[in-house]
């Protein structure tokens, strides 16, 4: 089933994002293919911050998408990031100027994708 992705252009951290997605639409993105990454950046043009919250996190030793889709494809702006994230950047991010992910601090105030 392919859900329509929506930028929310206000700033919340990643969890507070997700439980905003939750309540008001279904979750939060899951950028697990490159047509969901290309309907993903269609919408990102009026965001207010440079990085949106995904719908990915770094939890138990490892990248998970919420959606449990598994983490195969991947647009990270580099390699030794996503091994061993520093312990406050265990969420992921969508960098609108890269177009790439990037771990980021949990607490940070960023817009974000929901489907």
């Amino acid at each position: 089933m392919l859900f329509e992705i929506v930028l929310v252009d206000q700033s919340e951290s990643w969890e507070g994002a997700l439980d905003y997605c939750r309540h008001h639409h279904d979750d939060l993105a899951s950028l697990s293919s490159n047509r969901s990454m290309t309907d993903a950046l269609s919408k990102i043009t009026g965001a207010q911050t440079q990085y949106m919250w995904i719908g990915l996190r770094f939890l138990a030793g490892r990248w998970f998408w919420i959606s449990g889709d598994d983490l195969i494809f991947k647009v990270w702006s580099s390699d030794e990031q996503l091994q061993c994230p520093a312990q406050n950047q265990r969420c992921a991010a969508l960098d609108k100027n890269t177009k790439t992910w990037t771990p980021r601090d949990c607490e940070e105030k960023l817009n974000f994708l929901c489907v």
